[in-house]
C-alpha cells in the first residue's frame, strides 16, 4: 500500500493512525445510534394435555401390558 501512494514510513504511520481514529470514531457513533424495536407481546399457547397421560406413563413401564 505504501508504495500504491509513494508513503515515507513516518507518513504511512500517520496515516494509519488517522485511519484507525477514524474507525474508532465511527464505531462509536455507531454503538449510540442503536434502534430498539419494541415487538408485541405474544400470549403463551397453553398445552394441550391429554387427560390419561398419567396413565400411558404407568403403563408404558410395565413390560407384559
Amino acid at each position: 500500500m505504501t508504495e500504491e501512494l509513494n508513503l515515507t514510513p513516518t507518513q504511512t504511520i500517520i496515516f494509519f493512525v488517522v485511519i484507525l481514529l477514524l474507525l474508532a470514531y465511527q464505531l462509536y457513533k455507531l454503538s449510540k445510534e442503536t434502534i430498539t424495536i419494541e415487538l408485541p407481546e405474544q400470549p403463551k399457547p397453553k398445552p394441550a394435555y391429554n387427560p390419561n397421560y398419567g396413565a400411558y406413563i404407568q403403563l408404558a413401564g410395565k413390560r407384559y401390558n
